[in-house]
């Protein structure tokens, strides 16, 4: 009985704000970061760098909280390209070379 007293207020909050019923079979529409590299076949590494590098966009909410990605953009063609280049072991520069200064050291 204690029980349902307690989850009164949650199922009313739910039900005035139309918030659906969580249920397992139903996919995520927002995946973490372990969970997208999962789902791209990557390592959670190459996934954050090509966050990072703004080829996949991601949400942050948190300073402390994980990364956010939507399961659409994995499913994207941007994604795929990404999971078949990792895959294929082709390395892209953290920076690209433009942005990286060039120092010009005396040889004397």
């Amino acid at each position: 009985m204690r029980l349902a007293v307690m989850l009164h207020p949650v199922t009313a909050l739910r039900s005035h704000h139309r918030i659906p019923c969580y249920s397992k079979s139903e996919p995520s529409t927002w995946l973490n970061l372990t969970e997208a590299a999962a789902l791209l076949e990557i390592s959670s590494g190459a996934l954050r760098l090509a966050i990072d590098r703004g080829e996949i966009p991601a949400h942050h909410p948190f300073a402390d909280g994980p990364w956010v990605i939507s399961r659409d953009i994995l499913q994207g063609e941007v994604a795929l390209r990404l999971s078949k280049r990792v895959k294929l072991g082709l390395r892209t520069p953290a920076k690209a070379r433009s942005a990286q200064p060039d120092y010009l050291f005396s040889i004397t």
